[in-house]
């Protein structure tokens, strides 16, 4: 008998053990500890309350994780992992837990739920469209390991611009912070470890910003640099040089042998993936961004 409850019914244990159990044949490795999913869920504004868990005669079989919160006057919700254990599927369990996750959703006000899959899960991509879902951007996480140390850097980069340090916090209020774009890329879901630079221009205007996070062991060196938005002004015909400026200041800044990544560049944003590719990063990976109204 199959049974969809809060997951406020599961531990941290049992939930991490979810976790680890239904991704061990994902595209690429998932695996966390129970400290990880802690910090994944409280650093991403994920919540029991409004995540589910299907359980199968009483045994935990998958669950999907949700957030809800306030993005520029809306309410919106972000699935952050659909899981079921290879050994349930085909029991329909997925579709049980989506349609209780959209009756949560709705309980609480959401007017827009969105989520991202791998391109290549034609399989959900599938599920989720028949459930409301469409297709509204495709979003690259780009890589680059720079195992030399070297500084890396575009020949020309233009100078005309100045940056700026300040925190996620800081862009939330510039005319064009882009608010609607994949959950773990907004702000909101940076503010513990996270950094921002501004860019401005020879007046002083503000014409772009960049939202990033530095991974360090526990001496402080740093492992590595994740990029999560790289945004200019979309009224500026400078918009290239601005990404180009800003994506050569963030990375040309890593000395020491670490790993670089950008995750979820949207398609819209053509400057910056050029940027990035103009400075030897390669696309790693592909996901379908789908929303749907509620």
């Amino acid at each position: 008998m199959l049974t969809i409850k809060r997951l406020t019914s599961c531990t941290f244990e049992e939930a991490a053990q979810l976790w680890n159990e239904g991704f061990a044949d994902y595209f690429f490795p998932m695996s966390m500890t129970v400290d990880m999913y802690v910090r994944r869920m409280a650093g991403e504004g994920l919540s029991p309350e409004y995540s589910v868990v299907a359980y199968v005669n009483e045994q935990p079989a998958g669950f999907i994780l949700n957030g809800i919160r306030h993005n520029k006057g809306k309410k919106i919700a972000w699935n952050g992992g659909t899981v079921v254990i290879p050994r349930f599927r085909g029991l329909g369990i997925a579709r049980s837990m989506v349609q209780a996750s959209l009756a949560i959703y709705q309980e609480n006000g959401v007017e827009i739920a969105t989520l991202e899959a791998i391109s290549e899960n034609n399989r959900a991509i599938q599920l989720y469209k028949s459930m409301g879902y469409k297709v509204a951007d495709h979003l690259a996480i780009y890589r680059q390991d720079n195992e030399s140390g070297e500084c890396v850097h575009y020949n020309e980069t233009p100078t005309r611009y100045r940056m700026t340090y300040g925190r996620p916090s800081d862009t939330a209020g510039l005319p064009f912070y882009k608010h609607f774009v994949s959950w773990q890329t907004q702000w909101q879901s940076l503010r513990d470890g996270g950094e921002a630079f501004l860019v401005s221009d020879s007046s002083g205007q503000t014409v772009g910003y960049t939202l990033y996070k530095r991974t360090v062991d526990e001496s402080g060196n740093l492992l590595g640099i994740t990029l999560y938005q790289c945004e200019a002004d979309n009224n500026r015909e400078d918009r290239e040089e601005i990404a180009v400026y800003t994506v050569n200041k963030l990375f040309s800044s890593c000395t020491v042998p670490c790993k670089q990544t950008a995750v979820n560049i949207a398609s819209t944003n053509a400057p910056a993936a050029r940027a990035l590719e103009r400075m030897g990063f390669t696309r790693d990976a592909e996901q379908a961004w789908m929303v749907r109204d509620l």
